[in-house]
């Protein structure tokens, strides 16, 4: 887990780039706690990948691959929103996640 907590040092437009070590690892991983996990707690972060890989947050919105997520707007009433990205079939989808404090999830649409 990469964790960037509220007083991280990275500036406003930082860039977290995460990738294979092995070429085509993450197209055979699932949805597992063996994902890199990016925790955001800290504004304007962007996340860059090609794996599979989740990204957390309590609370800052994040830009994932070029999507901007926003907690506030997909998941208010949880503790964390979760955004994973996984290959199906060759191609990278995201999975939004509603992650209660009690480790309770919900998919979200």
């Amino acid at each position: 887990m990469v964790s960037l907590g509220s007083n991280c040092s990275f500036g406003e437009g930082s860039v977290v780039t995460c990738k294979e070590v092995t070429s085509g690892a993450a197209k055979e991983t699932t949805l597992d706690d063996n994902l890199i996990k990016v925790f955001i707690a800290c504004n304007g972060v962007t996340v860059e990948t090609e794996s599979a890989i989740g990204v957390l947050t309590g609370g800052p919105d994040f830009a994932f691959n070029g999507t901007t997520y926003c907690k506030t707007e997909l998941a208010p009433d949880t503790a964390y929103l979760g955004v994973y990205s996984t290959y199906e079939d060759d191609v990278m989808t995201y999975i939004k996640l509603a992650i209660g404090e009690d480790d309770s999830v919900e998919f979200l649409e």
